[in-house]
C-alpha cells in the first residue's frame, strides 16, 4: 500500500508539469521517493554464469530519475592488478596507484550517473571530460512489443516485452504493480518498472534486487552540478582525447618497464 501511495503522488506531480530541458534547481530540490537497486551481470549465460557483477541504484523523485552505476570496486581491482603486475619498482607502483585513485577523472569515471525525466525517453549522461562536467543528451526507443506471457518475479506479477536496441533483440519483464516508466540505466518505455532485462547479444542482464521506501533522506540529487548539454557526437570527440591521454600514461608505464 505504501508503494502505491507514493506512486500516486509521483504520477500527480508529473501531470502538473512538462519539461523541455533539465533544470539544475529542480534537480537539487528532488527528494527520492523510491530507491530501486538492480544487479547488473555482464557476460551472462543462460546457466547463470557471468563474468562481472555491478550494482545500479535508481533514485525516483517527483520529476526526475537518477541512476548511479557502481563500478568503483571492480575498476579499483582491475587498475591495481594492472599496475601491480607491471615491472615498475614498488615505490613507483604505490605512487601510481595513489595518484590515479585520487584523480577526479578516475573517481568520476567509476561512478557513472544518468539523469532523466519521468515518462520521457530522453536521458542525460553526466560525464566528466577535460576537468569539466557535461550532460550528454541522448534518447532511446526500444520499439517494445508486449507479449501475453506472465510470470512472478519474487512477489511481483510481471509481463514480458520484446524490443530492439542497436540492432540486438532484447527482452524485459515489467510489473504494472509499480506503474512507473522506469528501469535500470537507459532502459525505459514500458508501463511499469522493469524487473528483469536481458540482451543476449552483449550478455547484459539486469535484475531488480530490492525496493526501498523508508529512510530515503538521501541528498544524492545534489551531487549533480550545473553542466553544459552536449550531443553524443560531441562527447565522442572528448572520448578520443581521453584515449590519447590514456595512451600517454601507458607509454610512460611501458618506458618505465624498459628502464627497470
Amino acid at each position: 500500500m505504501k508503494i502505491k501511495f507514493i506512486l500516486i503522488i509521483i504520477i500527480i506531480s508529473v501531470s502538473k508539469i512538462s519539461f523541455c530541458q533539465i533544470s539544475i534547481d529542480a534537480i537539487h530540490k528532488e527528494v527520492p521517493k523510491l530507491l530501486l537497486t538492480y544487479n547488473l551481470y555482464n557476460g551472462y549465460q543462460e546457466q547463470g554464469a557471468y563474468t562481472t557483477k555491478f550494482s545500479v541504484n535508481v533514485y525516483i523523485g517527483n520529476f526526475y530519475i537518477l541512476d548511479v552505476l557502481h563500478l568503483q570496486n571492480g575498476s579499483n581491482k582491475q587498475m591495481d592488478d594492472s599496475i601491480v603486475n607491471s615491472k615498475l619498482n614498488e615505490n613507483i607502483k604505490m605512487q601510481l596507484i595513489e595518484s590515479i585513485q585520487n584523480d577526479p577523472k578516475y573517481i568520476n569515471s567509476t561512478h557513472p550517473m544518468l539523469i532523466r525525466m519521468l515518462n520521457n525517453s530522453e536521458y542525460y549522461e553526466y560525464k566528466y571530460y577535460n576537468d569539466k562536467y557535461f550532460f550528454v543528451a541522448d534518447s532511446v526507443n526500444f520499439n517494445w512489443q508486449l507479449v501475453q506471457e506472465y510470470k512472478y518475479v519474487d512477489k511481483y506479477k510481471c509481463q514480458k516485452a520484446i524490443g530492439e536496441y542497436k540492432g540486438s533483440k532484447v527482452e524485459a519483464w515489467f510489473t504494472e504493480e509499480i506503474p512507473v516508466n522506469c528501469g535500470p540505466w537507459y532502459i525505459s518505455g514500458l508501463p511499469g518498472v522493469v524487473v528483469e532485462y536481458k540482451n543476449s547479444s552483449n550478455g547484459a542482464y539486469y535484475k531488480l534486487d530490492k525496493i526501498e521506501t523508508n529512510a530515503l533522506k538521501s541528498n544524492i540529487f545534489k551531487n549533480i552540478s550545473s553542466a553544459k548539454i552536449i550531443t553524443r557526437e560531441e562527447a565522442e570527440k572528448y572520448n578520443e582525447r581521453d584515449k590519447e591521454n590514456v595512451n600517454k600514461i601507458l607509454k610512460k608505464i611501458s618506458e618505465g618497464n624498459e628502464n627497470n
